[in-house]
């Protein structure tokens, strides 16, 4: 669902401000700015997740990630639609 939303978005985004979308500049651009996202959060994600687990232990670790992924999933909903 994030790189579907991120990847519509950014298309609409171009379209919008006048950018050749079928544009394979543009595509390369956008497929970047994705591909950079989904790493930092590859990045982040492990050692921040470790810390989370180690300083509130593993079931509150579980459901704080439980609630951070809905509210995220939330915003994404009322974003696209």
């Amino acid at each position: 669902m994030g790189t579907g939303l991120c990847l519509s978005k950014c298309f609409c985004f171009c379209r919008a401000n006048g950018h050749d979308v079928e544009s394979l500049n543009t595509f390369a651009v956008i497929s970047s700015v994705c591909n950079a996202a989904w790493a930092l959060g590859a990045m982040l994600g492990p050692p921040a997740a470790g810390a989370m687990s180690q300083y509130m232990g593993f079931p509150w670790a579980t459901t704080a990630t439980a609630f951070i992924q809905s509210f995220v999933v939330r915003i994404a909903f009322v974003i696209h639609v």
